[in-house]
Order: structure tokens, then sequence, then C-alpha cells
């Protein structure tokens, strides 16, 4: 049982955390989490990788996936924000998967890890990703459990989630994919809402050719206005 901090979001981000063992075991690092995505000069990428040595630096990777799908300015905007899936690296670089989208059904979404070699679902997350509720299966949708992530329970534990990997499964395509889906499509609270006024705004920009007022604008009264 490990503990993984959901502090990914559908945006670039800059950001590196621990992923801990459960709490009755002292909630100790076991490995390290990093979402590179602001060089402008270097491919965005979120990584697993070792705990960071004694001089501070980083750990070795292990694992990683791109976001350069996410963020290519080339590809036009409503391409990018309807991206289902991101390619999954070994730490040599050699892509072995990809993680997608692949359908809706009663019991939440569906995401799976493909094989580059076989061409066939290696893992199967299953669940209300909202709610940090997502049952992991081997192969499709029919296979065995591989593991189960829950929200954690304990007091301060706010957007964490508790992962029960069974033994002999390949964690570190678990708890990439678990990543994976939260880069694609996890929402900042309040994010949603600063998108809808902002394309409110730019619409009312067009049909007036002046910008509304925001909520940051300074709103002269006048002086009778004031006093009623």
């Amino acid at each position: 049982v490990c503990l993984l901090e959901r502090r990914l979001f559908a945006e670039r981000q800059d950001v590196a955390f621990d992923i801990t063992s459960a709490h009755h075991r002292g909630r100790k690092p076991l490995l390290r989490a990093r979402a590179s995505e602001l060089d402008a000069g270097a491919e965005p990428y979120v990584c697993l990788e070792q705990l960071q040595g004694a001089d501070g630096e980083p750990g070795e990777p292990l694992a990683w996936f791109s976001t350069d799908e996410l963020w290519d300015n080339e590809r036009p905007e409503e391409v990018r924000s309807k991206a289902t899936s991101l390619p999954l690296y070994r730490a040599s670089g050699e892509r072995f998967g990809d993680i997608r989208l692949v359908s809706t059904v009663e019991r939440g979404d569906v995401y799976q890890v493909f094989s580059d070699q076989s061409h066939a679902p290696l893992f199967t997350f299953l669940g209300e990703f909202s709610e940090q509720s997502v049952q992991i299966l081997e192969g499709d949708i029919n296979g065995k459990l591989a593991a189960q992530c829950d929200p954690s329970r304990f007091e301060g534990d706010e957007d964490v989630s508790q992962v029960k990997i069974e033994p002999g499964v390949d964690a570190g395509v678990v708890l990439l994919g678990l990543m994976a889906i939260d880069k694609l499509h996890r929402k900042r609270p309040g994010a949603a809402m600063m998108s809808m006024f902002s394309t409110l705004r730019a619409a009312a920009t067009q049909l007036t050719g002046a910008a509304p007022a925001t909520a940051d604008d300074d709103l002269d009264l006048g002086d009778d206005d004031a006093e009623a």
C-alpha cells in the first residue's frame, strides 16, 4: 500500500513530490514523482524517479510519460484540449505503450494502458476518477484485480489516494497510469468557472468591440450613484 498525492492537473506544471508508504508504516518516502513542463527548450514530461540523493540531486528516472501532445502550440487548441492519450516510456527513452481513454460505462470512465509490442491492454483503469475511486485490472475490463485506488481516510489527507497494489504487479505502470489520467483531465478547483468566464468575456468583446468589466476592474459610480 502506498499514498499518492493528487497534485497533477491538466495544466503546465513544475512540481515534485514523494510517493510514500502507508500511515501505519510511517509514511516513509518510496519514490518521487516529478512534472517538468515549463522549460520551453525541453520536452514536457511527468516521471517516476528514485529518491533524491544526499546531495539533493534528483534520483534516477524509472519511467515517464510525455505531455508534449497537450502543450504543442502547433496543434489547434480545440485538438489539444480533447487529447485522450499519452505515450509511456522506460527510463532509457524507449516507448513501451500509451494510456488512453477508451470508453465510458455505467461504472465510470475506462482508461487502458496498451502495449506497443502486442497492441493489447496491459492494464484497465475503471471508476470515478474525480472521487479517487478506481479499480485497476490486469489486461482488459474482464481481468483480475491488480490494484485498488481509494481516497485516504486519514485526517489531513485531502487529495491523497491510497493505492493497494497486488503482489507481482508492476507498481510503476499503475502509478504512472493514475498520474497520466489526472494530467489528461483533472481540473484545478475553480478552473472550470474561470474558463467559462474567459469564454464569455471573449464572446462579449467580439460582439461589442470592448472588453466588459471584470471583478478586478474599478467601477466608477459617480457622485449620484455613490450617494444612493
